[in-house]
């Protein structure tokens, strides 16, 4: 019998034989101990899994898995992530502080401080850009009344009158009653914000009125009038007019401005600047009057030795332009600091004027009154500039005053109409002259509240 080398030498050595048989028993004993191991640990940490009876993996892929009824699930606590010691912890980023010296100037182009919490805390329509235009954003009405006075420059001529003696030195005229004085009135304006940056206006400005008169006494009876000639035609002149002791010339003006104009708003994004497109009507209403009046008294005429006078002579001329057309115009504002705006805004527009005018004369030896009336239409034209500081006051109450001008080309004037045709001749025809103009200054001072 042939023996195994291996065994044969297994057997003369004993030591060996005891090492096998204690290792295999060691690792027999490990095996139980790790499965039961395994087992304690999942089933005491997650019910759910706990191993199927049978088909584990058909239980699996059917999601029928066997849960023990004897056990009861229990969640795994939440816990905190536990912090890091200081000696491996992450150092923080290190963030070098940073200091701005805050300007005490506004940036070119950029809103006031002020200006925007104005702004955010109310109608503060006296900043910026945005904030200006708020100025009709944000109220639905308002009020302007201001008081305005102008001075007038007009075209009209001078016409001689009275002379002192027989064709001799003039010593009245129609200019010596002209109107370079100041006539001061009222201003009204309404403005209605019917939707989002558009108004309506509705303004008047009137009475203005002007007049002045001027006139010569003489006892001597020694005034001759333009009407023969200052004496010439007919000789010594009319018992009315010439050999006159008081002889006199009043001048009369009266303009009333209506306008209902619409605004078209626009405003600058970043600037200081707001505006509005300017179209409506106007209706102007120019009144003229002149009274040229005459008075002898009672005297010895030396030429004929007779006696002559009283009489007397009242030469009426009433003028009255009725302008009406469309306006057209720009307004444009800027804000100064929060609170103070200063603005301009121009209109002009064709207008069409009808021309009314009447001459009325009475005369001691004219019975009743000599009428004579004509009308006609002219092409005219009106331009307003105006030039305007607002401050605010409180709340929404403010300060207003500026300059303003007005030229009016294409109308009547009392002076031009003038006729020096004798009024004891008949027909007298007395067309009115539709070619003068007038030009108005002066300043405005007011106030202004919206709601």
């Amino acid at each position: 019998m042939t023996v195994n080398p291996t065994a044969r030498d297994v057997g003369r050595h004993p030591c060996l034989l005891v090492l096998i048989v204690l290792a295999s028993f060691a690792l027999a004993h490990g095996t139980t101990w790790a499965q039961s191991s395994f087992e304690k640990f999942y089933t005491a940490s997650d019910p759910a899994s706990e191993p199927p009876a049978a088909d584990p993996w058909g239980a699996y892929y059917s999601g029928n898995l066997a849960v023990s009824p004897s056990l009861t699930p229990v969640q795994p606590p939440v816990q905190a992530p536990a912090e890091l010691p200081a000696l491996i912890r992450p150092p923080a980023p290190f963030v070098q502080p940073v200091s701005y010296d805050v300007p005490t100037y506004t940036p070119h182009g950029l809103p006031h401080c002020g200006e925007m919490e104005a702004g955010a805390t109310g109608p503060g329509h006296r900043g910026n850009s945005l904030i200006t235009s708020q100025r009709y954003d944000d109220h639905w009405c308002m009020l302007r009344v201001d008081y305005i006075q102008f001075n007038r420059q007009d075209s009209a001529g001078s016409t001689p009158l009275t002379s002192f003696g027989v064709d001799d030195i003039v010593v009245l005229s129609t200019g010596d009653a002209n109107l370079e004085d100041d006539a001061a009135g009222a201003r009204v304006a309404l403005y209605l914000n019917l939707f989002h940056s558009f108004d309506l206006e509705l303004s008047w400005f009137g009475t203005l009125e002007w007049d002045n008169l001027a006139g010569v006494i003489n006892p001597t009876n020694s005034f001759f009038s333009v009407f023969s000639d200052f004496g010439l035609a007919p000789d010594q002149g009319f018992e009315e007019t010439d050999q006159a002791t008081i002889h006199s010339i009043a001048y009369k003006s009266q303009l009333n401005n209506y306008k209902l104009n619409t605004r078209f708003r626009w405003s600058h994004t970043t600037r200081p600047w707001t505006g509005a497109w300017i179209f409506g009507v106007r209706y102007v209403e120019l009144r003229e009057l002149m009274n040229h009046s005459t008075f002898a008294a009672e005297h010895i005429d030396p030429f004929t030795d007779e006696v002559r006078g009283p009489a007397e002579m009242a030469y009426v001329i009433d003028v009255d332009n009725d302008l009406v057309g469309f306006n057209f115009g720009l307004e444009a504002m800027r804000t100064v600091f929060p609170g103070f705006l200063i603005g301009a805004d121009f209109e002009a527009g064709i207008y069409g004027n009808s021309v009314k005018s009447e001459t009325r004369i009475t005369a001691t030896s004219i019975n009743g009154v000599n009428r004579d009336k004509h009308k006609e239409g002219k092409t005219a034209f009106v331009g307003e500039l105006n030039l305007t500081a607002t401050y605010r006051l409180f709340g929404e109450f403010y300060l207003r005053g500026g300059y303003q001008a007005m030229y009016i080309e294409g109308i009547s004037l009392a002076p031009d109409t003038f006729n020096t045709t004798s009024p004891f001749v008949q027909p007298r025809p007395s067309p009115p002259r539709t070619n003068g103009d007038i030009f108005l200054s002066g300043f405005h001072f007011g106030a202004e509240c919206q709601w």
